[in-house]
């Protein structure tokens, strides 16, 4: 392979060869976090619904929280593709001929500065506007799941701490702690932050030998409302300050709410660091996964180092804290490296 002369060797040729050559393994990794972030946000979903989704709420659920995900997974993406491509320009020699070249190290840093930019524009752009949105879709889905479920019969529907089962013959059994209920036939329904079961012609059980007959008798379940990590989420930028402000008005601690905001921009900036840290571990150390691995779950330790502390240091110092530690680690490895 011919490489353009040192001086040339900036956003032209090489620039481009580098690049593409990242694509490739970022977008498999970028692929493989979505497919493992969809799982797990169904899963989570499923666990603190308080009435299992159906197939559709399930679907609105998950697509609503994946822009959240998606400023996570860019950083820790363009990570692996930096790292993995560079790695193997260091195994097949391509490295060794550049230097032989004259070619340094950071001659490499203007695409992949050019990249992280275009990405932590966009990873921006989704944390302020596009997930707050989208978080508020998720907790309407998750709330409105009652009104997905179905009742099949032969299959048991939970419902927060009660069951219910439709029998083969149309019958309706209800249980919620020491009542249960029997009936002819009945049906389910969504009323506010409440399921509405009712019962037509049956007997109702209670403690204490309590027995009663009905020919028609509604029962219903409260649901909990989302919780107050997740509403902050589905604020826009504009109702986290005015909550801010209203909280500091009334003397209370809004550190959380501050960080979370702070957040929405200091983690897209991770972007622009990466290039500083993966392209020696893929020059230097050929991009060991096993090394990649310790940068991506150090990076994501950090960020949650800073949800745990931000009453202690503040919302600022919690949501660089990630930008801080990687800009040490960048240090350290361009530190003595003899052909950056």
């Amino acid at each position: 392979m011919a490489f353009p002369p040192p001086h040339r060797c900036g956003l032209g040729r090489l620039g481009r060869l580098l690049l593409a050559d990242v694509a490739g393994p970022a977008l498999a990794a970028f692929v493989l976090f979505a497919l493992a972030g969809g799982f797990l946000e169904a899963a989570l979903l499923v666990l603190r619904a308080p009435v299992v989704p159906g197939p559709g709420a399930l679907l609105d659920g998950v697509l609503g929280g994946m822009p959240a995900l998606l400023v996570l997974w860019l950083p820790l993406a363009f990570l692996v593709g930096i790292a993995v491509a560079t790695g193997r320009w260091a195994s097949d020699g391509t490295w060794t001929a550049l230097s032989a070249a004259g070619v340094p190290a950071r001659r490499l840093l203007p695409a992949l500065l050019l990249a992280g930019t275009c990405l932590a524009a966009g990873s921006a752009f989704t944390a302020h506007l596009v997930a707050p949105a989208g978080r508020r879709a998720a907790a309407r889905s998750l709330a409105l799941a009652a009104s997905d479920v179905r009742l099949v019969p032969g299959r048991f529907v939970p419902v927060k701490d009660a069951v219910i089962h439709r029998g083969l013959d149309g019958d309706l059994f209800f249980a919620s702690g020491d009542l249960a209920a029997l009936a002819r036939s009945g049906g389910l329904s969504a009323e506010d932050d409440r399921v509405v079961v009712t019962l037509d012609h049956g007997l109702l059980q209670g403690p204490a030998g309590f027995r009663a007959s009905f020919e028609r008798a509604r029962l219903w379940i409260d649901l909990p409302r989302p919780g107050r990590r997740v509403e902050i989420e589905e604020r826009s930028d504009r109702e986290i300050l005015d909550l801010v402000a209203r909280m500091q008005a009334r003397g209370q601690d809004p550190s959380h709410e501050s960080a979370v905001l702070w957040k929405r921009s200091t983690i897209p900036l991770i972007c622009l660091l990466l290039p500083f840290v993966a392209l020696p571990l893929g020059l230097r150390w050929k991009g060991r996964p096993a090394q990649i691995m310790v940068v991506g779950v150090a990076a994501w330790s950090l960020v949650r180092i800073g949800d745990a502390s931000c009453r202690v240091i503040g919302p600022p110092a919690a949501a660089t804290l990630p930008l801080v530690g990687l800009s040490l680690l960048a240090v350290a490895l361009w530190t003595g490296w003899r052909d950056r």
